[in-house]
Parts: structure tokens; sequence; C-alpha cells
């Protein structure tokens, strides 16, 4: 019986190690901005494990992989970034993504894939990795997720 419990316990142990959450991002659909010119904002909230930070260096990156409509990728910016002389990011950051569409007319929506890369560390294990972590959100043309 003593033998089953430390199995199990083992077991237990090393599923909360592997099923550990670690930092990502997720899509604030409720902050999606479109405007008139064709260009869209798309807002993401980072969500960190415990004792883990996004490092700054290297730079976040962001690859279009699929969408459904013409748009490009234009660039990466970071606001409310109260701590810029740190080697990580608070946690209090809003990252945005911008977009725009480069055909005419623009569609009542569109399914944009991407992939965004990083690196993030844990202070109490002791490793950094980069981690690429897939975004997928239909964007409307009013910028309302229904």
């Amino acid at each position: 019986m003593k033998y089953i419990f430390t199995a199990v316990s083992i077991l237990l142990i090393l599923a909360g190690l592997i099923f550990a959450e670690d930092l990502h991002f997720e899509v604030d659909t409720d902050k999606i901005i479109v405007d008139n010119d064709n260009d869209f904002v798309l807002p993401l909230k980072m969500i960190t494990g415990e004792h883990q930070h996004l490092n700054r260096e290297p730079e976040i990156d962001f690859a279009l992989v699929d969408t459904a409509c013409a748009l490009v990728y234009t660039g990466f910016r970071v606001e409310n970034d109260t701590k810029s002389d740190e080697s990580y990011f608070s946690g209090d950051e809003i990252f945005q993504l911008f977009f725009k569409f480069t055909g005419a007319p623009r569609p009542d929506s569109c399914l944009v894939k991407g992939e965004i890369s990083y690196v993030h560390c844990s202070e109490t294990e002791g490793w950094c990795k980069r981690s690429v972590q897939p975004v997928e959100v239909i964007i409307y043309s009013d910028g309302v997720r229904r």
C-alpha cells in the first residue's frame, strides 16, 4: 500500500510540473480597434505562470501564418511600459499588433492566423526558453467579436 501511495504521489507531482501554466498571450477581444483607414490593432494580454517573466531581449516577434483576406502585419508596440529600464516586462503592459487591410473593399470578417515568439524565464527553476504560440482570431469590419 505504501508503494502505491508513493507512486501516485510521484505521478501527481510530475503531472503538476508538466502541466504547469507557462507564460502566454491571450487576445483581448474587447479592445480590438478597426479604423476607417483599414488599419486594425490586435491587443494582447500577457498571462504569466507563477514566478515567470517575459524578457525584453530578444524582441517579441510576430509572423502571419495564414489569412483569408488581404492584409499585412505592420508592427508591434508595447504600451503602459512603466519599467523600461528592466530586462523583462512587469506584466502591466499592453502588447499591440498592428495590421492593415490591403484589399478593397474591406471584408466583413477576416480570420487571422499567426505566431508570436518570445523568450520567458522561470525565476524559481532557473530556466529560460523561446516559445512560439499560435494566435488565431476573427476580425470583424467594426472591430467587434461576435
